[in-house]
């Protein structure tokens, strides 16, 4: 990072001012840390700092709803608890404390009623994705990010797996199916042209059948899909299935980053519609 005039930046040590007494802190279940620390206990997450004009510093707890005081003095204080996912905070001029929370959108705080007020829950009936972070401008205008989670960490049968939301629309009329999905993942040694640029890299082969609804295979179907992992693959690609019904999908990645997960988005045939409330959309494998 380098200062806007070109020059580069001053490096600064940094300490630790204060830290969420023990006694505040909840290590236990949330649903928050079993969407995004599937396995672990979040006894807090801190997120949003923000001071008012007093020189109070207000942060938020996102797994447990908690909106923290920290006093000039370095005194926390617990002063607002909700059911939502408060993420980021703003001051308004008139001294309440402005919330993105994940689960009710855009919220009001005032500090000396305590009183918490919903100012923008949806729009035109549509929820927000997952708002972020907010500010005001010098004219008192907010401005604030709705960037929602596509790719999240979920665990299933014991095993983190990289998982992405996939809306489901009832089908209607001539419906192709997936019955089944196999993947295999091994790690090769790198060719001298393509693959993945480093020495080694995995080679995932995803083998998608499609079917109509009687489980008759259907030929000519083009299959979008997506493979995922939990650090940087998040790839688009897309098939043709053959005679029998089979579109196969190769995807080269880096070594080292755990389970490549693969969702099927769509399948298009002229005519006909694909059925996601039946069959298989999702597969995973670890290269070995």
């Amino acid at each position: 990072m380098w200062n806007l005039d070109g020059t580069p930046p001053v490096r600064v040590n940094a300490t630790v001012l204060t830290r969420l007494p023990d006694a505040m802190r909840r290590p236990q279940r949330s649903s928050w840390a079993d969407a995004n620390r599937p396995g672990h206990v979040a006894d807090s997450f801190l997120e949003g700092p923000c001071f008012d004009a007093q020189g109070n510093l207000y942060v938020t707890d996102i797994p447990h709803g908690r909106l923290f005081r920290i006093t000039p003095d370095l005194q926390w204080h617990c002063v607002l608890e909700s059911d939502g996912w408060p993420n980021g905070l703003a001051m308004h001029a008139d001294g309440s404390v402005w919330i993105t929370d994940y689960r009710h959108g855009i919220q009001r705080f005032d500090p000396a009623s305590g009183r918490l007020d919903t100012v923008l829950g949806h729009r035109n009936s549509e929820s927000f994705k997952g708002v972020n972070d907010l500010v005001f401008d010098a004219q008192g205008r907010l401005y604030f990010t709705d960037q929602g989670v596509i790719l999240t960490n979920i665990v299933i049968g014991g095993v983190l797996r990289a998982a992405k939301l996939v809306p489901i629309a009832a089908c209607t009329g001539a419906c192709l199916r997936v019955p089944s999905i196999t993947m295999t993942g091994t790690v090769v040694r790198n060719p001298r042209r393509g693959g993945c640029g480093q020495a080694q890299c995995t080679k995932v082969i995803a083998k998608v059948t499609v079917t109509d609804a009687n489980g008759n295979p259907m030929s000519n179907t083009t299959v979008g899909a997506r493979f995922m992992n939990s650090y940087t693959l998040d790839v688009a690609a897309t098939a043709r299935t053959n005679a029998s019904g089979v579109a196969t999908f190769t995807q080269l990645g880096y070594v080292g980053q755990g389970t490549v997960s693969m969702v099927v988005e769509s399948a298009a045939r002229t005519g006909w519609a694909l059925d996601r409330g039946v069959g298989k959309l999702t597969a995973e494998v670890i290269p070995r």
